[in-house]
């Protein structure tokens, strides 16, 4: 089970492409060494702009992110792609705007 990347997107400024590039490293490596064991990715959760304490520049990435990965593990036997993102998120019923629900993510990483 994988739930990995998202401190290369915010505390290494690493791109989407670099994030995702590491993220399958880490999982061609695994699958090498256990060749027989599923691999679960995770899609990488929400996270706030440290600026604008809003979902931002890391949400897009993300959803770039948990699209690739999802489409390749589409390609692979062993392995699967999981993403609970949604359930972090809730709209302003006021403003339509989307953000992470406080109640499960206080400090919005």
């Amino acid at each position: 089970f994988l739930l990995i990347g998202t401190n290369d997107l915010g505390r290494s400024k690493c791109s989407k492409r670099n994030t995702l590039v590491g993220i399958l490293h880490i999982a061609e490596h695994l699958h090498k060494q256990r060749p027989t064991v599923p691999i679960i990715f995770h899609g990488l959760l929400p996270r706030n702009d440290e600026d604008t304490g809003a979902l931002g520049v890391y949400w897009d990435k993300i959803m770039f992110i948990n699209r690739e990965l999802r489409q390749i593990c589409k390609n692979h036997k062993k392995w699967y792609f999981m993403d609970a993102a949604k359930l972090f998120l809730e709209r302003n019923a006021e403003t339509g705007d989307v953000h992470i629900r406080q109640n499960l993510m206080p400090d919005g990483l």
